[in-house]
This record gives structure tokens, sequence and C-alpha cells, in this order.
């Protein structure tokens, strides 16, 4: 049984901070958020301050394996 890793979202955008900041870059989001649900009626129940700022949508979209995940970076890096 390989172990899956939920995903939020995979997506590509330029970074924003550090030395590398303009380059492009290949994000991925993994699910899920130890402090809150992410979902609007559980902002106020969530753990810590970031849960009255934070507007990420880190729910689960899609789970995959490593080898699932490599194979998806592959495809960003010779497309």
């Amino acid at each position: 049984m390989s172990i899956k890793i939920g995903i939020a979202e995979i997506f590509e955008s330029m970074q924003g901070e550090g030395s590398q900041g303009g380059d492009p870059c290949l994000f991925i989001r993994v699910a899920g958020c130890n402090l809150w649900s992410g979902l609007e009626q559980g902002r106020e129940k969530g753990k810590g301050n970031c849960a009255l700022w934070c507007d990420t949508d880190f729910r689960l979209k899609f789970s995959l394996t490593i080898e699932e995940l490599e194979a998806r970076i592959a495809e960003y890096v010779s497309g």
C-alpha cells in the first residue's frame, strides 16, 4: 500500500521573496492545517490567530502517492 499525500493545489507562479524572488516556481500546497478547518463557519473556533486572517484554501482536493507527485512535477519540468 502506497501512502498518499493530501494536496490542496499545484500551481505555477513567481517566487515572491528571498534571493530567488521573481523566479518562476512550481508550488505544491499540501492539504490540511492544524490550526483550523479552513471552512468559514469554523473560523471563530480556530486555534491561534491565523484563523482570523488566513485566506488560504488548503482543503483536500486530491491525493497523490510520491510516485504520482514526482510524475506531476516531471510534467511541469518537461512541458
